[in-house]
């Protein structure tokens, strides 16, 4: 039997995980996400008068407050620029296809260390990482 060394799992009997993962919580026997910071603003105008979304599914906020929604029938990925107010498109990303930059249906995105977002791009199986910086 080949190793599996790459799988983690929990321990069911005795309510801990032997494993750690950033955004994770495990509490009392229940695995969930951690809360994502505070967002007050309105952006239901912004939206709709700065970039119609054809199938929004996913959306991620990062530690400046600007917000990132996955556009899955868009094939892209939108920054709601918390200072302004703007919203555009990521630049140089999105855009159907399979090459990299490119999207078929993206429907998570969440921004990880080191000013990364992560793009669920289920339409190619993958998650593509952009540098925001």
């Amino acid at each position: 039997m080949a190793n599996q060394t790459n799988f983690r799992y929990l321990s069911i009997e005795d309510n801990r995980a032997l494993f750690t993962l950033s955004g994770l919580q495990w509490q009392d026997g229940v695995l969930t996400l951690n809360p994502v910071p505070a967002f007050e603003a309105v952006v239901t105008e912004a939206l709709t008068a700065s970039a119609t979304l054809s199938g929004p599914a996913g959306i991620g906020i990062d530690a400046e407050g600007n917000l990132y929604i996955a556009d899955t029938a868009g094939n892209r990925v939108l920054r709601y620029e918390a200072c302004t107010g703007e919203v555009e498109p990521l630049p140089c990303f999105g855009g159907e296809g399979g090459l990299p930059g490119q999207l078929r249906q993206p429907r998570g995105v969440i921004v990880g260390p080191r000013e990364r977002l992560y793009v669920s791009d289920s339409g190619n199986h993958r998650v593509q990482v952009v540098d925001l910086a």
